[in-house]
């Protein structure tokens, strides 16, 4: 008996089906997936790790749900209650002056869930909001598709040899009362 001419046919895939004692090569069935939004719970802490935080661990300083107003685009800046306590805390004597000083603020690395860096400001303004303000900070809601309501955990840390101040900005917490906008972190 002759075996049947297989060489027309093309090779799809790695997966092999015998089949009546021939070798047939079909594709394979696996679903199609969208790997744009996987999620990588520890694409910021790895992001951190990278960026040189040398043992010191990122801390919670803030747990709030979304608002209006921190997710409008018109306004470009994320409210952060308890910002003095951070700015008392975290924030050293040099860059006190450009964080509380009228000016633009401190330029600060913003990283999502993803680990993804936004460069944002960090601002006390005169009312006495402190505030992440700037493009950035919309491009950042969109890109993790923030909506109003959610919650929202905000960590702090120091990197590199400088030691600059980042922030690493995720959702999903899940000890925030709905009906409250903040927790008080003590």
């Amino acid at each position: 008996m002759s075996q049947p001419d297989w060489s027309g046919l093309r090779l799809l895939t790695d997966t092999v089906v015998a089949h009546e004692g021939l070798d047939i090569h079909r594709p394979s069935k696996k679903p199609k997936t969208d790997n744009r939004h996987r999620s990588n719970h520890n694409g910021w802490l790895d992001a951190v790790n990278r960026m040189g935080i040398n043992g010191n661990p990122p801390q919670t300083v803030m747990k709030k749900n979304m608002t209006q107003s921190d997710r409008n685009e018109g306004l470009n800046r994320f409210m952060i209650p308890n910002g003095d306590r951070i700015i008392e805390t975290w924030v050293n004597d040099s860059e006190k002056e450009t964080v509380v000083g009228g000016g633009d603020g401190l330029e600060v690395t913003v990283l999502d869930r993803l680990g993804r860096k936004y460069q944002m400001m960090f601002k006390k303004w005169k009312s006495g909001a402190v505030v992440f303000n700037g493009a950035a900070w919309k491009e950042f809601v969109r890109n993790n598709r923030w909506t109003v309501g959610i919650p929202i955990e905000l960590l702090v840390f120091r990197y590199g040899v400088e030691r600059h101040l980042g922030f690493s900005a995720r959702k999903g917490v899940t000890d925030v009362d709905p009906g409250n906008h903040r927790v008080d972190m003590d």
